[in-house]
């Protein structure tokens, strides 16, 4: 599948065709290869059914959620991991939800920004541990130090926005 090709769902234009599909019997296998193998969060399989809800508007697969499952196959540590999810009609509207939030939070995190994209005040991590395998930490306001970048971008964030009241 051509991952650069949107689905619409809803509002949103979906990017999350699978890397791999394939049919065993009656269902469609639909796989992603995870070789960052990021620690499981507590909405992995939600995550993962974005692909589900991607493939039910594509033309040449079912519509039907019950025809799916979904497997990530990780690399995490020298050795590889395997899960499996199995749709049904609640998941996948939670996981609809979950991008119509995520959607969301970015908005309105580009609104928070402003049109110049001020960088040095996008959120930062609550857990300094996230810092020790982020792939940005060389270009990040945190990579002296967590604390003290948050003391930082909270007076960044002051000045910004009393200069975007002084200045309307």
């Amino acid at each position: 599948m051509d991952r650069k090709k949107s689905l619409p769902l809803g509002h949103i234009d979906l990017f999350c065709s699978p890397d791999l599909i394939f049919q065993i019997q009656n269902k469609w296998h639909l796989l992603r290869l995870d070789f960052l193998g990021e620690r499981t969060n507590s909405f992995q399989d939600l995550e993962a059914l974005t692909m589900v809800n991607w493939s039910m508007k594509n033309r040449n697969l079912p519509n039907l959620g019950k025809k799916f499952v979904v497997d990530v196959l990780k690399y995490n540590n020298g050795r590889w991991e395997h899960q499996k999810f199995t749709p049904s009609a609640e998941l996948l509207e939670q996981s609809k939800q979950l991008l119509e939030k995520d959607v969301k939070q970015m908005n309105n995190l580009v609104d928070k920004m402003g049109h110049m994209r001020n960088l040095s005040i996008i959120p930062l991590s609550n857990n300094h541990n996230y810092c020790n395998k982020c792939a940005f930490r060389n270009s990040c306001p945190a990579k002296t130090g967590l604390a003290k970048a948050k003391i930082e971008q909270i007076l960044a964030e002051c000045n910004y926005f009393k200069d975007r009241v002084y200045s309307d």
